[in-house]
């Protein structure tokens, strides 16, 4: 029992601000972007989005439970896609939000860009949280070209631009 306490306690005040994106090139021709978040980061991050955008009506946010309201889906889409860009070549490419999924405290958002070429020039920017957290890491890991790369942005580097 004090395990479990633990465990609940740990995961409903982390003491780190962490973000993980994972963005792969695929067969396709498109980006499919996954971003790993801590479930009550991006519940905050509705809720001040909510309040900025003048719909908050003091519901309070709650992700994968019972509790969730019929519109969390389209919130988790807004602040998803309004919070990082994905640029091709100098040009940005749109990416549509796919959905999420929760598990316990980690959110994952499910996004995919319209088809593009192959890079030569990648311009990643993720300012999720920033807002929310000076610690904010969002770490950003790419596959493409059969190579890997990793960069951790910062509110001080919240762009990373890579040469495949």
């Amino acid at each position: 029992m004090l395990a479990v306490l633990t465990a609940l306690l740990v995961a409903l005040s982390h003491d780190f601000h962490f973000s993980r994106t994972d963005l792969v090139y695929s067969n396709e021709g498109t980006w499919y972007v996954t971003i790993r978040v801590f479930s009550d980061d991006l519940e905050s991050q509705i809720q001040k989005h909510r309040k900025t955008m003048g719909q908050d009506d003091g519901t309070p946010v709650w992700l994968g439970d019972e509790l969730e309201h019929h519109d969390a889906a389209e919130w988790v889409g807004e602040v998803a896609t309004t919070a990082w860009s994905l640029d091709i070549n100098g040009s940005p490419i749109p990416c549509a939000f796919l959905g999420y999924e929760v598990d316990y405290d980690v959110t994952y958002l499910y996004l995919e860009s319209m088809p593009a070429e192959l890079p030569n020039v990648l311009t990643v920017s993720n300012s999720l949280f920033f807002d929310l957290f000076d610690d904010q890491v969002n770490e950003v890991h790419v596959s493409v070209n059969a190579t890997d790369r990793r960069e951790l942005l910062t509110r001080e580097m919240p762009s990373w631009t890579y040469t495949p």
